[in-house]
Parts: structure tokens; C-alpha cells; sequence
């Protein structure tokens, strides 16, 4: 299906409160999505706003759902939401420029602190229902996801993102804030959402990019004043897979699955990291996903895969970058 005619819907106002929709000004966007901890980024600016409207976005506890695709595909659907953590206004010409900057679950990673008291037997799946209520989100997660219990009970007092954790520390899980909802996945593993299909029929841009990057170690300094050693740079994960674009994805988030068919490559990745680039009135109007392989991590001491584990299919076509 061709897909041309471009639909948003910007929803601006406090949180809990009644908002101001956007829909016809000039708005650009820039979002990026990975599957860290921390809240996900994203960058909107509206050109031209009344300024009673300026100055209700740029109040603290103000939320923002943004909305995006196409019309021949029934309309925007929801692409970012978060809570406005910078705002300003600036002016070029004749253009009065109205910057927000988001952040995915912000407040409630930042502000929640919780107090945790659970009996003997108590399993990690209750105990990340209860941490993600008290955070304000709905919680996503696999009804086969491992789960730990806790022979002595469980007790914890400090900030929710501390608690999770300590909750998934020994389960095989990874958490991560996604939409307005606790994601939680296996580590290295995937949603049971969907799997999307990408290929040039459904929006693929041009063809994808290699890349591989390997596994690099924790780097610690010591500090002169001090004689402290510290962190000076975090420890990264190996992956291999591809850079991609495409027409605009709305609902992709990091861990679903692509099925994607291209001349360079053809199989079933996972979305590592997600980024949307959008002008309303012209321009981009994109997804870039970074799709690592999910059996390229899956290897022995020596490198070798297990029994029974495939690979996505490469032609001599794709390059390495």
C-alpha cells in the first residue's frame, strides 16, 4: 500500500488533566528507544502556537502523547508518550518555535519510592505487578518469563527502579520503561508481540547496513584525588546484525520481532534500537532500527553456537560498515 498522506495528533496537558490537542501546525519530532533502563528520549518541537497554549506546555507535570503514521493506514497511532522534562521557545523570523524535551516514564523512574514487605514463598512475578502499579504502569511481560521466590520473604525500601533490580537480579530478565508500561523480557530476548514484516513492499528504504560490534569490558580508572577507582566507561554487549530504515513505524518498540527480506539480508532480528524522525510538513517522515540477530549472542566459550540455532541469511550483496 502506498503511503503518502502523513497523520499526527499531539496531545499536550498535566498529567491526570485535560490536554490540548495539536493537529494541523507544523510540529518536527525525534525520538530514540533502546532497551536501557533508563527512560527513552524524545525531542518535539510546534511551530506557531497561540501563546496561552505556549505557556500550558511549558508548565512543570506536563504529559505528551504523540501520535503518527498515515492516513491510507486509518490515521496516527501512538508513537511517544512522556513527560516533559525541558521546555522552551525560540524565535527564527517569522516562526515562533515551541521545543519540548520527553522523557518515557521520567517522573515515575526518577520520584518513585516504595516500601516492599513480602512473606516467605513470595515470587518475583508479584512483587513486579506491585512495583509497577506503584510506578503509575502497566506491566508486559511473557506469561513464560522465569520467575524467583524468596525462602525468607522479601523486604525493600528505596527507589522502584532500585527494587526491579533487585526483583529480576537472578531471574534472566531485563526491565525497561516502553509506552507508558514496565517491559519486562527475557535478557537478550524478545515481546510476544507481533512480528512486523519489513521489506520493500512494506516500507523498507534502501538496503541495510552491517554492523557488528563486540563484547568490551567495564573500563575503571582511579581517581587522582582520591585514590578511588571508578567507572569510567560501562561495560557493552556484543551484537551483530543491521541498520535499517523505513516508512514510518509507530508501534515498533525495542525487543519486537522483524522478519526482514532484502537483497543483503533475510530472517527474524530483534529491534535493538528504535529512532523516528518526523516533519509533519515535509522532510523525513522515517524509522532507522538497529536489528541485531538473536542467535548471534547465543554462543559457548568457544564461540560456537548451540545445536539446533540458525542465522539470518546474508548475501555477498550487503556491505559492512
Amino acid at each position: 500500500m502506498a503511503r503518502f498522506d502523513r497523520a499526527y495528533s499531539l496531545l499536550v496537558g498535566p498529567g491526570g488533566g485535560t490536554g490540548v490537542e495539536i493537529t494541523d501546525l507544523r510540529i518536527t519530532f525525534s525520538i530514540s528507544k533502546d532497551d536501557k533502563k533508563t527512560p527513552n528520549r524524545s525531542t518535539i518541537t510546534v511551530y506557531n502556537l497561540a501563546p496561552s497554549t505556549r505557556a500550558a506546555m511549558e508548565k512543570p507535570n506536563t504529559r505528551c502523547v504523540l501520535r503518527a503514521g498515515y492516513w491510507e493506514e486509518g490515521g496516527p497511532l501512538e508513537v511517544f508518550q512522556g513527560d516533559v522534562t525541558f521546555a522552551w521557545t525560540s524565535y527564527e523570523g517569522a516562526e515562533v518555535m515551541t521545543t519540548l524535551e520527553l522523557g518515557d516514564g521520567a517522573r515515575a523512574y526518577r520520584d518513585t519510592v516504595l516500601s516492599l514487605s513480602y512473606p516467605a514463598g513470595a515470587s518475583s512475578t508479584t512483587a513486579l505487578k506491585d512495583v509497577a502499579s506503584r510506578m503509575g504502569l502497566s506491566l508486559s511481560m511473557p506469561s513464560d518469563a522465569p520467575s524467583r521466590t524468596w525462602a525468607g520473604g522479601l523486604s525493600f525500601h528505596g527507589a522502584a527502579r532500585t527494587a526491579l533490580d533487585r526483583i529480576t537480579a537472578g531471574t534472566g530478565l531485563s526491565w525497561s520503561i516502553q509506552g507508558g508500561t514496565l517491559q519486562v523480557v527475557r535478557r537478550g530476548g524478545t515481546t510476544n508481540r507481533t512480528v512486523i514484516e519489513l521489506d520493500a513492499t512494506s516500507g523498507l528504504i534502501g538496503s541495510p547496513e552491517r554492523q557488528r560490534r563486540g563484547p568490551q569490558e567495564a573500563i575503571q580508572v582511579t581517581d587522582e584525588a582520591t585514590q578511588r577507582r571508578r567507572r569510567a566507561a560501562a561495560a557493552t554487549e556484543a551484537y551483530d546484525g543491521w541498520r535499517v530504515r523505513s516508512l514510518l513505524l509507530p508501534t515498533i518498540a525495542p525487543a519486537d520481532r522483524v522478519k526482514l527480506s532484502a537483497r543483503a539480508a533475510e530472517g527474524v532480528l530483534t529491534a535493538k534500537e528504535v529512532r523516528h524522525i518526523g516533519d509533519s510538513h515535509g522532510g523525513d517522515w522515517i524509522t532507522e532500527l538497529l536489528l541485531v540477530d538473536p542467535t548471534a549472542a547465543a554462543t559457548d566459550s568457544r564461540g560456537q553456537r548451540p545445536e539446533g540455532r540458525t542465522q539470518v541469511r546474508q548475501s555477498n550483496a550487503g556491505g559492512t560498515r
